[in-house]
């Protein structure tokens, strides 16, 4: 059964746009500071050693940036959020939400439209962050999301409104398949579930006057 996971980020305005062609930071170092078991994987994924993990840190570091390597500098992003950033609790689960039916990049996109957050619904999904360069990298996975704390504002009115009740009037349609033999009601639950995780997200990273990226990531 395929998933998909979103992890959330508080980020200091210039946070890691700072940190490219800075040289103030080695590869190595950095990865002294992350877990073992996360780096291990991450090398699996890429199918790279860690030597050349390493380097693909140190051309960020340096600014020596390659356009062949768009797609394993927005992987290695995750290495430096995790060390540098503040990973917020919990994570946005789509399982069964997965397989609404619709065929956009965030799979919850036409919902959030009908729950009246259109500001959510345009970006979920959508890789926004400009890292390592100044422009939003072609490499559409994993869908990284950025949002500042102006947009955040954006975010916290939609999420005051009434998007609970909105979303127990939810056509089925929007839900499940037609020959579908999974229960709506599910799918209503893992979608509150995740709409307030996300709202807590979005009040701690305004409460620290901080970005907020989130990082999608899991089956394609």
């Amino acid at each position: 059964m395929a998933e998909r996971f979103v992890a959330g980020y508080t980020v200091a305005s210039g946070a890691l746009s700072g940190l490219v062609g800075a040289r103030t930071l080695q590869g190595a170092d950095l990865l002294r500071g992350v877990d073992e078991d996360f780096v291990e994987d991450l090398t699996a994924t890429l199918d790279l050693e860690e030597e050349e993990l390493i380097s693909l840190l140190d051309e960020i570091f340096s600014g020596e940036l390659q356009e062949e390597h768009a797609s394993e500098y927005l992987r290695v992003l995750e290495l430096i959020l995790v060390a540098r950033c503040n990973k917020l609790e919990s994570e946005l689960e789509l399982v069964l939400t997965y397989y609404l039916p619709n065929d956009t990049s965030g799979r919850w996109n036409p919902v959030l439209a009908a729950l009246g957050m259109s500001t959510l619904a345009k970006q979920f999904g959508e890789t926004t962050l400009a890292f390592p360069w100044k422009h939003v990298s072609n490499v559409i996975w994993p869908g990284v999301m950025a949002f500042t704390p102006a947009k955040l504002r954006v975010l916290r009115v939609e999420l005051d409104g009434d998007w609970r009740g909105r979303l127990q009037a939810l056509p089925v349609g929007l839900l499940i398949n037609a020959d579908s033999d999974w229960d709506p009601a599910e799918c209503r639950t893992e979608l509150e579930e995740g709409l307030s995780t996300l709202s807590t997200w979005v009040d701690v990273a305004l409460s620290r006057n901080e970005g907020l990226i989130l990082w999608m990531d899991g089956d394609q």
